[in-house]
């Protein structure tokens, strides 16, 4: 199977992960209508995400990361270096390449899984900010939902094929660790095509998760 062929067949995994469970600006429901009941309401839905329905805004996400991480280059740095070979040196669609580093990869945890995580440095100072690790809810809803319509440093534009900066990102002030999981959710996948878990196997994953990016990725240099 091609790289890219791979690539999309994880994202329709992830779409149809989310059939069931929409997450927009960090809420969760069980269906679009009881969406529309919330505080927020549903004209500040149609205002807000340029697109008639939410599977649609979910798939749209879902292929342009697609195409990113099909597309972006990645620096390497040599096998002693862990999370420095996944670095991220340019992004399509964006006008403007960023002023810190970012890293996007996977992360072993038990058996064959694969965790997808993007690891964005902090603008300030990576070296002394705090460190956040973002997992978005259900499970089920990928966590670059997070990164490209919430808290990341970019969002997409409308038309869904360019990338723009977001002022009020997370990473003004802190290092954000956006982690995919469990296995299955957006491009964390199992290779052995194993995707049944529960609640102990899933916080064992995370656990590890977290500890190697934070370890490894952050290099032991930040301060919390």
């Amino acid at each position: 199977m091609s790289r890219i062929t791979h690539i999309l067949s994880v994202a329709s995994l992830g779409v149809r992960y989310r059939k069931r469970s929409y997450c927009l600006f960090g809420k969760e429901t069980k269906s679009a209508d009881s969406w529309s009941a919330t505080a927020v309401g549903k004209k500040r839905l149609l205002n807000e995400i340029w697109c008639g329905n939410t599977m649609t805004m979910i798939f749209r996400v879902a292929t342009l990361a697609a195409t990113l991480l099909f597309l972006c280059p990645v620096q390497t740095q040599g096998s002693q270096d862990f999370g420095r070979n996944d670095e991220v040196w340019q992004l399509p669609g964006l006008a403007k390449q960023t002023s810190f580093r970012h890293y996007s990869g996977y992360l072993r945890v038990g058996g064959s899984r694969l965790l997808h995580y993007w690891y964005v440095e902090s603008e300030r100072s990576p070296e002394t900010d705090p460190v956040v690790l973002w997992m978005n809810g259900g499970p089920g809803c990928s966590s670059l939902l997070g990164l490209m319509t919430e808290l990341g440093p970019f969002h997409m534009a409308s038309d869904g094929l360019n990338l723009t900066m977001n002022p009020y990102s997370w990473n003004k002030v802190a290092n954000v660790i956006f982690l995919e999981a469990p296995a299955g959710v957006g491009f964390s996948y199992d290779p052995s095509g194993d995707y049944h878990t529960n609640d102990d196997q899933t916080a064992d994953d995370n656990y590890l998760a977290g500890t190697v990016s934070i370890v490894f990725l952050t290099d032991n240099l930040f301060a919390s």
